[in-house]
């Protein structure tokens, strides 16, 4: 788990940006001193910094802050062209962008990375796990196949017989 926070007079890294863009689920919160409502967020956010680090630190997902001063020395477009006021909340996986629109509170911005940092952990986990897929399966048919056989070894009562057509 990566967290980033690009502040007043920081400069830029891109390459670094763009790599952590390319490699993980990312959180991001764009945000300017002058906005009152970013300003009344900011405990929350903090809140949600701490909350994700403490339970997905081993996850590769990351939280990039960025402050409304430095925007103009990023270049990524996904980044750049996603962010129309402030403060800007949104999730990049996949170079696809998911917008936050829900209550500005720790536990839903919790709610909202966990939802999708599990999606894409399982997207890059599918391909690892395809045998011991292949393999549950099989054991599941297996115990299918003599769950059948016991159930024709039953015996039913002579009143159920009678309703089965002595089949039985």
């Amino acid at each position: 788990m990566i967290v980033k926070v690009l502040q007043n007079n920081a400069n830029v890294n891109n390459d670094e940006l763009n790599n952590i863009i390319k490699h993980n689920t990312l959180f991001v919160g764009v945000f300017s001193e002058s906005c009152h409502y970013c300003v009344s967020m900011k405990p929350e956010w903090k809140k949600f910094k701490k909350m994700a680090l403490a339970k997905y630190s081993n996850l590769q997902g990351a939280i990039l802050e960025i402050d409304s001063s430095v925007m103009s020395q990023v270049t990524n477009p996904l980044l750049t062209n996603n962010v129309n006021g402030y403060p800007s909340l949104f999730i990049i996986s996949n170079n696809k962008i998911l917008k936050y629109n829900n209550e500005r509170t720790a536990f839903e911005f919790m709610k909202f990375f966990k939802l999708h940092i599990h999606k894409s952990q399982s997207r890059t986990s599918k391909s690892r796990t395809s045998k011991s897929r292949a393999s549950k399966s099989r054991t599941q048919k297996s115990k299918a196949s003599k769950s059948r056989t016991q159930k024709s070894k039953l015996y039913y009562p002579k009143s159920f017989r009678r309703f089965l057509g002595n089949k039985s």
